[in-house]
């Protein structure tokens, strides 16, 4: 009788963990669009961890939430940092055009939904994608000290 209860122990923990492999396998098999985005569209940009650079990591996000004024939540962020390679920001004309090529590689007709392309920091794009249910992608730069800047890519959802 143990045997049997053990072996009905074992089985079901069997089960259990199956099924939350399954359920993780499902949850990851959809990418963010973020990550299909390149990595390399301006060289060099080096992946943040959320420890480094977080001061000016929390002062972009904290930016940029105030320019989309709770239209936006945030579902997902990589932030990159771009080190100097010029005295100032990169040209953020030619930025919007890196970015609209590589959203285009994504989706055939992106819609600029949203931009701040003033003097007034952060420079912030906002795109939806086409076709029945558009997700949102924001591109973000910020500089910070030392003539660094964070370029940020945002996946949204419309609140």
């Amino acid at each position: 009788m143990k045997s049997m209860t053990k072996l009905f122990a074992i089985a079901l923990m069997l089960a259990l963990v199956a099924a939350g492999c399954a359920a993780a396998q499902s949850k990851d098999s959809t990418p963010m669009l973020i990550d299909k985005l390149p990595t390399n569209l301006w060289n060099p940009q080096t992946l943040l961890g959320a420890d480094q650079h977080k001061k000016d990591q929390l002062a972009m996000v904290g930016e940029i939430e105030k320019l989309w004024q709770g239209k936006y939540r945030i579902t997902a962020q990589h932030i990159y940092l771009l080190p100097p390679d010029h005295d100032s920001l990169p040209n953020p004309v030619i930025s919007k055009m890196d970015f609209h090529n590589a959203m285009n590689d994504l989706d055939p007709e992106p819609e600029l939904v949203f931009s701040n392309e003033t003097f007034e920091l952060p420079y912030l794009n906002i795109w939806k994608t086409s076709g029945p249910h558009p997700k949102y992608v924001a591109f973000s730069l910020y500089p910070i000290a030392d003539k660094n800047t964070l370029l940020g890519y945002f996946e949204l959802e419309k609140e």
